[in-house]
């Protein structure tokens, strides 16, 4: 008792930042009904399910390595929503703490580490990682962990827990090496630098061997079909039959003026990311310090580069380097008088105040989701109580499931799923969004289609009426999707940007 009583006494920063950090993460859950709006889950459950433990190459899905699926089914398939969350939940508070010791290990205050913490831990990209039950939260705790080991200069553990980084994300492969890069020009010992990359192969192992009994390719993965869809959504429609470049090189050079252009929109849409480090690099070469230069350039690389995947949970595993970087930046307004701290004090409420709002739109667009996914769920089962989700067409991408059994619904023809999977494609074909009234019909109540979930932007707007006119196709509920800001005046202001339409199928009239 009396050792429990002073470990609390001599880590009570560590456990108040972890706890408070969890039950943050925990009353958001709450908040959402413990809903998860991460559609992908459906997909990686059913390959779960499919996962057969002695046959390695059924592991294999080429977009998510194997830690998350092994997950999955060890907890029990159907439970893995929950369960995945309240992990995630946990995960947030334990990763806020490697956070603060990794800052504070470098600039060694207390108050600056703290305060770097509370910025870069709140901010949208990170925080949103640990409100979902997929694999980010592993991911970015695992990564943190490396990060540390290596500042202890323990290289062989650095190494295992970024392999184990790179079975919960592929990226996490590409985070290891400007973590290496880190340590190498910190100016560290080099003697002993063969074990980290030995760690990280020892760790990485069980996916190349699943790699290997799938494809022949130790280090095959389907990730630039996720850049290629992004960029070229719209000039393909069918996933399974579609052959992405090999390169990103050849995959810019299929059409570099739409590539370029959509890539300057993200850079815009994520200026923040991108801004941050440059005015970093500047202030590092003007006070001499190259620490700071080092860490602005690793992360304007990374951020310059994850952007292609149009999602900001990819930032987070790298979001360290920005509390370090801004940790620094505290550190020197801190030294200087007034009105030095005043602009500190300001810099750092308005950042917190930015990732508030940012959060809180966040929420209000979760319940939305769970909102109306509730309700369709509920009007389906009404309409037909044994209904199973192989029997519901997903045509938004934000819809998921409640309380319909099954792993996994039919969804649009160029979905990620499709990619190179025969199984899927034979076993749950789904309606082109081009199709006549009569001809949609017919395709639904051939392939037993009961519902279609149909977002409004993905369809002409006089075929869907034509399908709402069409006997057999009835409209059974319609709902506004809306896009959620805070005003000046702190009001919840809502525009509408599009409507999700519930349509039954039944039989033709006669």
């Amino acid at each position: 008792m009396a050792n429990i009583k002073s470990y609390i006494q001599a880590n009570r920063l560590h456990i108040a930042i972890g706890l408070g950090g969890t039950l943050v993460a925990l009353a958001f859950s709450v908040l959402m009904n413990f809903h998860s709006v991460n559609v992908d889950i459906a997909a990686v459950q059913h390959h779960a399910s499919q996962i057969e433990w002695l046959n390695p190459a059924s592991y294999f899905n080429g977009f998510h390595p194997v830690l998350l699926p092994i997950l999955i089914k060890v907890s029990g398939i159907t439970h893995w929503p929950l369960t995945g969350l309240l992990l995630s939940n946990l995960l947030y508070g334990l990763s806020c703490i490697w956070v603060y010791r990794i800052v504070h290990s470098q600039v060694n205050d207390v108050l600056v580490a703290v305060l770097a913490t509370l910025i870069i831990c709140s901010l949208k990209p990170f925080f949103e990682v640990f409100v979902s039950p997929m694999q980010d939260s592993l991911l970015v705790f695992l990564v943190l962990i490396s990060l540390h080991k290596l500042i202890q200069k323990d290289l062989l553990w650095s190494g295992v827990f970024i392999g184990l980084a790179a079975l919960a994300r592929g990226h996490a492969l590409y985070i290891g090496l400007l973590i290496f890069v880190f340590y190498v020009l910190k100016g560290k010992s080099l003697k002993q630098l063969y074990k980290w990359p030995l760690g990280a192969f020892i760790a990485y192992t069980p996916q190349m061997v699943v790699n290997i009994a799938a494809t022949g390719n130790p280090f095959a993965n389907h990730q630039l079909f996720n850049i290629y869809q992004h960029f070229y959504l719209g000039t393909f429609d069918y996933t399974a039959q579609l052959e992405v470049p090999s390169t990103l090189v050849q995959l810019i050079g299929n059409n570099p003026h739409l590539f370029f252009k959509e890539y300057v929109n993200l850079i815009s849409q994520n200026l923040l990311f991108i801004a941050i480090p440059i005015i970093g690099i500047a202030w590092g070469v003007y006070v001499k310090r190259r620490p700071t230069i080092t860490i602005s350039l690793i992360c304007l690389l990374y951020f310059a580069t994850s952007i292609l995947s149009n999602s900001s949970r990819a930032f987070a595993p790298a979001l360290i380097f920005l509390a370090l970087l801004t940790a620094y930046f505290i550190r020197y307004f801190k030294t200087l008088d007034f009105p030095g701290k005043y602009v500190l004090a300001l810099t750092v409420i308005g950042l917190v105040h930015y990732s508030f709002i940012q959060n809180l739109t966040m929420l209000l667009d979760y319940r939305q989701s769970e909102k109306l996914t509730s309700e369709f769920s509920e009007l389906m089962i009404h309409e037909t109580p044994n209904l199973e989700r192989k029997q519901v067409f997903n045509g938004h991408f934000e819809f998921t499931y409640t309380g319909i059994p099954g792993t996994i619904g039919r969804v649009r023809t160029n979905n990620w799923y499709r990619y190179k999977n025969e199984a899927y494609n034979t076993h749950y074909p789904a309606p082109l969004l081009t199709l006549p009234g009569p001809e949609m019909l017919d395709y639904c109540q051939t392939n037993e289609i009961q519902f279609l979930v149909i977002r409004e932007g993905l369809i002409d707007e006089q075929l869907l009426r034509e399908w709402q006119n069409t006997p057999g196709l009835k409209s059974i509920s319609s709902r506004s999707r809306l896009r959620y800001s805070i005003s000046t005046y702190y009001e919840i202001l809502s525009k509408e940007t599009d409507r999700i339409h519930l349509i039954k199928v039944g039989d033709a009239a006669i």
